[in-house]
């Protein structure tokens, strides 16, 4: 337990300051009732679960925590039994949610690398005509581009050392292609080879 609030207010302020994965919140409370503390709480942080503790079994309070999204009710006194399996069901849905975000931030890590290779080598298949199953028509689909109109241009680094390593070259590479693709509508960034890089703008 990261804190302990004495009215609705001090719940809302703690709950923002200490970022809790769990609350479980009375509705009767001095300054604001549960509700309006949860509505402010989660208008902040909404992935926090909340569980709604009260003396009374009033449907009217029960069918609004609903509307908020918050799946358990407790009447009090409730069984520690009840309060538990409360908690654990509230515990397995937060895992769930996490392991669930945890996949998306792979796919979309995945999705982010395989659209920096396809991008190289849609300009690669341009400079030297290569042949891929894929056709002119699928690149532009997949770049929204079109392959009739625009231009190439080859950056070239200069350095000191005849023979740079692959680690100083690659943060040549890294800087050069987040400037490019801060723009607006960026160019397609080619391979690093040797000291240059091809871009290619379709506009």
């Amino acid at each position: 337990m990261v804190a302990e609030a004495e009215n609705g207010q001090e719940a809302v302020n703690l709950a923002i300051e200490k970022n809790p994965d769990l609350i479980f919140i009375d509705i009767k409370m001095p300054r604001l009732d549960g509700l309006q503390a949860v509505e402010q709480i989660l208008a902040t942080l909404p992935n926090v679960k909340c569980i709604m503790v009260s003396a009374f079994d009033m449907f009217e309070y029960a069918r609004q925590a609903m509307k908020f999204g918050i799946k358990e009710y407790l009447l009090k006194p409730s069984k520690v039994s009840e309060v538990l399996e409360a908690f654990d069901r509230m515990v397995e849905e937060i895992e769930q949610e996490k392991k669930q975000g945890s996949e998306v931030i792979e796919l979309n890590q995945r999705l982010e690398r395989f659209g920096s290779f396809m991008e190289m080598e849609v300009i690669v298949s341009l400079m030297l005509d290569h042949v891929h199953e894929f056709d002119q028509e699928e690149w532009s689909e997949w770049f929204d581009i079109d392959q009739k109109h625009g231009f190439v241009v080859v950056f070239s680094f200069d350095s000191n050392e005849l023979q740079p390593d692959r680690h100083e070259k690659s943060t040549w590479y890294k800087v050069l292609k987040k400037t490019i693709h801060e723009k607006d509508d960026p160019a397609l960034v080619g391979p690093l080879t040797g000291f240059q890089v091809p871009l290619y703008d379709h506009k």
